[in-house]
């Protein structure tokens, strides 16, 4: 089937998901101090949540160097009828697990999804801010 496509652009701690039939799947890797141990092997993924540097992070704009270059994360996904794609800061992906966000983002649609997915990192704790856009397309845009 032809299709269109989305290209992105990521640096930091942010994240891009799509759903496509109804499987959440994460394209962007969190650029954090621990994301790297995890990727170097001196931590396992389960010890991320409790480490100190989890949220510190590895790059970002602006503070990239001739001796410190910014290491940007490019990407290309499949745009059909029926796909959703949720763009979100860690005070979602970090209060709110990606099996919610699954359910969430496939039992609602259009306004409904983001005010129950800020809902649920609220009342999970809320501990940071809550930035998330989610996109569907719904009436067959390719």
């Amino acid at each position: 089937a032809d299709h269109k496509s989305l290209d992105w652009v990521n640096v930091g701690d942010s994240r891009l998901y799509t759903l496509k039939n109804k499987q959440l799947s994460q394209e962007t890797h969190d650029q954090t101090m621990a994301n790297a141990l995890v990727e170097s092997g001196h931590l396992s993924p389960e010890e991320v949540a409790s480490h100190p540097r989890r949220n510190t992070l590895q790059y970002c704009l602006g503070v990239e160097r001739q001796d410190r270059p910014l290491h940007v994360q490019t990407g290309s996904v499949a745009w059909t009828t029926g796909d959703k794609i949720l763009l979100c800061s860690d005070g979602l992906s970090d209060m709110v697990s990606d099996g919610l966000i699954e359910d969430c983002m496939n039992y609602t649609s259009g306004e409904d999804t983001v005010f129950e997915l800020v809902r649920l990192a609220l009342s999970n704790g809320g501990r940071d801010n809550i930035t998330l856009v989610v996109l569907e397309n719904a009436y067959g845009v390719e």
